[in-house]
């Protein structure tokens, strides 16, 4: 035998809209549907905590190449004060030779830095 219960004028006029049968079928439907939606919202909250995971691995990987980046451009920019120290002494030589009243046969001349050092 069945049970009476309780409800609410908006709660009845809710149940009518949906109603399905009886109003206990249609409170068994709406049962059901709730636990087919959980159901449902289990397994894309699943979903979401893996494209989490793949997001915070390829984030991972983002930020090993950044660090690997960052350490070859510091080299780079220390390779780079190197080669304009060495451009500058060249430039520097250059200078000094184009101002010197030595001939050209004898700049750049081993023999010559060989001699000054025996002298010395």
């Amino acid at each position: 035998m069945g049970k009476n219960i309780m409800l609410s004028d908006k709660a009845y006029n809710a149940l009518s809209k949906v109603k399905r049968g009886s109003f206990s079928d249609t409170i068994l439907w709406l049962l059901e549907e709730r636990k087919a939606t959980a159901g449902r919202l289990v397994e894309l909250f699943e979903q979401q905590n893996q494209l989490i995971e793949q997001q915070n691995r390829l984030l991972t990987q983002l930020v090993e190449q950044l660090r690997r980046l960052n350490a070859r451009l510091i080299e780079l920019k220390a390779s780079r004060r190197t080669v304009e120290f060495s451009v500058r002494q060249v430039e520097e030589n250059v200078e000094h030779r184009e101002s010197s009243n030595t001939p050209s046969f004898l700049q750049d001349n081993p023999w010559v830095e060989i001699l000054q050092r025996r002298e010395g």
